[in-house]
Order: structure tokens, then C-alpha cells, then sequence
């Protein structure tokens, strides 16, 4: 019974971050990372207090004040999926 409250919990641990990091911009592959404990601290202080989000350039790019070409930021596509109303 305890394994199977440990496994549960670590799916929705992982599944909060994946969702986490897509929402960013980031690859959800990351929230992978924070399963291992001096990284997960590394990886989140990288998130807060990194240059850029990818997403960030994308709502630039939508506003007009990006000064970087559509071609250099390969996260944007160019038509959404359905769906992805929050942006």
C-alpha cells in the first residue's frame, strides 16, 4: 500500500512539472529532473531567474517588441493548436 501512495504521488509530482514547464515554453521532459534532489533545486532556480523564457518570446514577438526574427525562435509556431487559448 505505501509503494503504491509513493508511486501515485511521484506521477502527479512529475505531471504537475511536466505541465509546469510546457506552460514556459520549456521541454516537459524536464520535470524529470526534479525527481533528483540537488537538481530539482538547480532547475528551478535556473527557471526563476534565467535570462528568457521561451514563451516570453513568443508574447514579444505578438506584441511587436521582439527584435529577433520569427526563424530564431523555433518554439513558436505559427498556428496553435486548438486549445491553447491561455496564451
Amino acid at each position: 500500500m505505501a509503494i503504491q501512495m509513493v508511486v501515485l504521488l511521484l506521477a502527479l509530482w512529475v505531471a504537475a512539472w511536466w505541465r509546469i514547464f510546457n506552460r514556459l515554453g520549456f521541454p516537459g521532459i524536464l520535470s524529470l529532473v526534479m525527481l533528483v534532489p540537488p537538481l530539482n533545486l538547480i532547475l528551478l532556480l535556473m527557471v526563476a531567474f534565467g535570462p528568457e523564457w521561451p514563451v516570453e518570446g513568443g508574447f514579444r514577438w505578438r506584441k511587436g517588441t521582439s527584435d529577433r526574427p520569427r526563424s530564431e525562435r523555433p518554439w513558436l509556431r505559427s498556428d496553435p493548436p486548438p486549445g491553447d487559448d491561455w496564451i
